[in-house]
């Protein structure tokens, strides 16, 4: 299953590839492209690309690894899951109504101490589910500490990476945007997911409770959130 997958992103990165330059010989000719490539002149918009391309390979990922991990190794119902991401959804709303208010006067910094919150959030998932049992009220409020974090960040993604360029682009840049979105989505569940599964089910180095498959696959969303650390503390100080 790896080497199918390893074939199938390579297959579908030359074509990519391959589009990319054949738009761009097309502009060059002064034909009409389906990409505009003056938007990646911007060098904020670069950097939104980038911060988009690594948190939604997390974002979607956890999801699956989590509510798997739950069910099959912490032996938690379907319903008991669902429960525990209920809190994580409130969270979510109500950093997300917060930050709506923040964003506009605190700029990247809000989005700092989002990434911050979900990071530390990560590893706490690495420390509350080292126990053979576990509380659920830790539960719920790890998983509603996780969503503040989620709800200070992905508000303010997009308008992050848009709000440099001129308005005739913008129709372009969401255009754009979405598609790294989308495939970003899709590498997340290939990477992530696929180191989650296909882990040998042994011990993460000393935790006696946690399993290879989900301490390496968390380990890896950390990396990448860091990323997005890194990426938006680029960015100029009134973004």
């Amino acid at each position: 299953m790896a080497i199918v997958v390893t074939i199938a992103v390579g297959r579908n990165t030359f074509f990519v590839l391959l589009f990319l330059k054949k738009q761009r010989e097309l502009q060059q000719r002064g034909y009409p492209t389906l990409l505009n490539f003056f938007l990646f002149k911007n060098r904020i918009f670069n950097i939104g690309l980038l911060v988009a391309l690594a948190y939604y390979m997390v974002q979607d990922a956890y999801f699956i690894i989590n509510s798997n991990y739950l069910q099959n190794q912490k032996n938690y119902t379907s319903t008991m899951t669902g429960i525990a991401f209920i809190y994580q959804g409130i969270g979510y709303v109500l950093a997300s109504v917060i930050v709506s208010r923040l964003i506009q006067r605190y700029g990247k910094i809000v989005i700092l101490n989002g990434l911050g919150i979900m990071i530390l959030g990560l590893l706490f998932h690495l420390f509350i589910f080292n126990s053979q049992f576990l509380d659920n009220d830790q539960l719920h409020a790890l998983f509603f500490f996780y969503g503040i974090g989620c709800g200070s960040v992905l508000p303010a993604l997009m308008t992050l990476a848009l709000k440099d360029l001129n308005e005739r682009f913008i129709a372009d840049a969401s255009a754009v945007y979405l598609t790294i979105q989308q495939l970003s989505i899709c590498l997340g569940i290939a990477c992530i997911v696929g180191v989650f599964l296909h882990q040998k089910e042994s011990i993460f180095l000393s935790w006696q409770h946690i399993s290879s498959s989900y301490g390496y696959s968390m380990s890896l969303s950390v990396i990448l959130l860091l990323i997005v650390v890194c990426a938006v503390a680029c960015l100029p100080s009134n973004k």
